[in-house]
C-alpha cells in the first residue's frame, strides 16, 4: 500500500507529528494533518485522500465518531480509529461506524501498518461477494478448523478488531488471539493481510 495518501486527524500536536513521521517511514504520503473536524473537512474537500486516521476524542464540538460518519457518507473512504480508550461504551460506539481498524494508544508502528493494510485491502475488496464454504476452507488447511475458529473467519475478513470479536462472541481478547494463532498455523499464513488474501483466493 506504499504511496497511499493519508489524512491524520489527531488533536495532540506531538502525537500527530509522530504518526506522520511513522507513516512517512513506512512509505505512505501524508497529504493532510488536522486537529479538529472542521480542519479535516476542509482537507477532504480540497485534497485527494485515500484513507484517514482518526482520533476518537477530538477538541471541539464534534468528535472522531461524527467525523467518521461524515467521511463514510460523503467520501466512502476507509478509516481507522486511534484512541486512549478501550472501554465497552467507546468500543460499542466506534464499531457502529464500521472502522477498518481500532488502535489503542500507545501502539507500535507495525500495529499501525497492519491496521492500514487490512483497512485498505478490505476497502478494495468490499464489492466482491464471497460464498463462505467450510469445505473449501478446510481443503486449504493443514488440519481442520474448530467450530469457533471457522466462526471467527468472516469477522477477521471484515477487519474486526480483537475487542470487537471478543464482544461479538462473548469470549476474552486472549482467547481470540489464541484462536487466531491456530488459524494462522492451519492456513499457513503469518498475518491478517495474508489471511484475507488467502481466504479471498479460496472463496472466490
Amino acid at each position: 500500500m506504499a504511496g497511499q495518501r493519508i489524512l491524520v486527524v489527531e488533536d495532540e500536536v506531538i502525537i500527530n507529528e509522530d504518526i506522520q513521521s511513522q507513516l512517512q517511514r513506512m512509505g505512505y504520503r501524508v497529504v493532510g494533518a488536522a486537529y479538529t473536524q472542521s480542519q479535516a473537512e476542509h482537507i477532504l474537500a480540497t485534497t485527494e485522500v485515500d484513507m484517514a486516521i482518526l482520533d476518537i476524542h477530538l477538541s471541539g464540538p464534534q468528535d472522531g465518531l461524527a467525523l467518521a460518519g461524515f467521511i463514510t457518507q460523503r467520501y466512502q473512504l476507509p478509516f481507522i480509529f486511534l484512541t486512549s480508550y478501550s472501554d465497552f461504551r467507546t468500543v460499542t460506539q466506534a464499531k457502529q461506524t464500521r472502522p477498518g481498524g481500532y488502535l489503542v494508544k500507545p501502539f507500535r508502528p507495525d500495529d499501525l501498518f497492519t491496521a492500514l493494510e487490512i483497512a485498505w485491502y478490505n476497502h478494495q475488496e468490499k464489492n466482491q461477494t464471497l460464498t463462505w464454504s467450510r469445505e473449501a476452507v478446510e481443503a486449504a488447511t493443514r488440519s481442520g478448523l474448530t467450530d469457533r475458529e471457522y466462526e471467527l473467519l468472516p469477522g477477521l475478513f471484515e477487519g474486526l478488531t480483537y475487542y470487537q470479536l471478543a464482544d461479538q462472541y462473548n469470549i476474552s481478547v486472549n482467547t481470540v488471539k489464541t484462536h487466531l494463532k491456530h488459524i494462522f498455523e492451519k492456513l499457513e499464513v503469518n498475518s491478517k493481510v495474508e489471511l484475507i488474501k488467502k481466504l479471498t483466493a479460496i472463496l472466490r
